[in-house]
């Protein structure tokens, strides 16, 4: 399951002043009671809401796979609790780290010709940390192509966009990742291995592309992701968690010409004879 949450989900259900790991305890223990399954009424009556409400809270729970439709008739769900248990222990996770403001960038695709993004320490309150939602929702929603560039990753900035990376690569999209420090045994190796593997047994690695830059007359230091030519990120922030949580960062996402202008640029850097492709031979031990 992917560490970014469905957040239309969580909001649904905070719109009903629902807590989401109750919801999920709902369904769990409902459907204990009742030979596996669980019903719109059921869910009402538990949190005093309409039913029609709860048949909506049904539906998304079922495109989550939380729960499967047994009867069109009553709108009956049984209940896949493996699914929502790992799912309950997901929430906990996520509410430790991700703020309102995140939540709401990952529901809504909206995008402006300019915005600004920043990653803050938890010490600033009144400035929500949201840059890794606004990140996600670009890999999230990449159409035809995704441009990764950033020196370096840790074990949370792979957890936090490994999964969506992979689905990415499914629909057909051609995922680039350049990076540096990745041959010679370096930091970087393991983490972008963990890409490549992941991608390998959930995606379609056809469809991913990764490539180390390596000079002598100096490093790789920009971060900046694209999607489709359309819209880019181009700020401070590497993907490891002391950049996306802890460390104060800024950046700018940006749609126009000057997308096409940056595209073409890291093709250039792509292209250049300091620039090495990595297939799974670098991986293998």
């Amino acid at each position: 399951m992917s560490l970014t949450i469905p957040a239309e989900f969580i909001q649904s259900l905070r719109a009903h002043d629902i807590d989401p790991i109750v919801f999920c305890t709902h369904l769990i223990h409902t459907a204990a009671r009742n030979d596996g399954s669980v019903t719109p009424k059921q869910t009402a009556d538990e949190f005093s809401i309409h039913d029609e409400a709860a048949d909506r809270l049904h539906d998304l729970a079922s495109e989550f796979e939380l729960v499967e439709y047994t009867s069109a008739q009553t709108s009956r769900v049984s209940v896949n609790q493996t699914t929502v248990t790992e799912f309950i222990q997901f929430l906990s996770y996520f509410g430790k780290y991700a703020t309102k403001s995140e939540i709401e960038l990952l529901a809504e695709d909206r995008v402006h010709d300019v915005e600004l993004t920043v990653s803050v320490p938890d010490a600033f309150e009144d400035r929500s940390a949201e840059l890794m939602a606004r990140l996600t929702r670009f890999v999230r929603n990449a159409e035809s192509e995704l441009i990764v560039v950033t020196p370096f990753f840790t074990r949370f900035g792979v957890d936090a966009f490994v999964d969506y990376l992979a689905q990415a690569t499914n629909r057909g999209v051609s995922v680039t990742v350049l990076t540096r420090d990745v041959t010679g045994g370096n930091d970087n190796a393991e983490h972008v291995q963990r890409i490549h593997e992941t991608v390998t047994d959930a995606g379609n690695v056809r469809n991913l592309h990764l490539f180390e830059y390596d000079s002598d007359h100096g490093n790789l230091h920009a971060k900046a992701l694209i999607a489709d030519r359309e819209r880019a990120y181009v700020g401070s922030a590497n993907f490891t968690s002391y950049s996306l949580k802890s460390a104060i960062e800024i950046g700018l996402i940006v749609q126009g010409p000057a997308v096409d202008d940056l595209t073409d640029f890291f093709a250039t850097v792509q292209a250049s004879s300091d620039t090495k492709r990595l297939d799974r031979t670098v991986f293998q031990s």
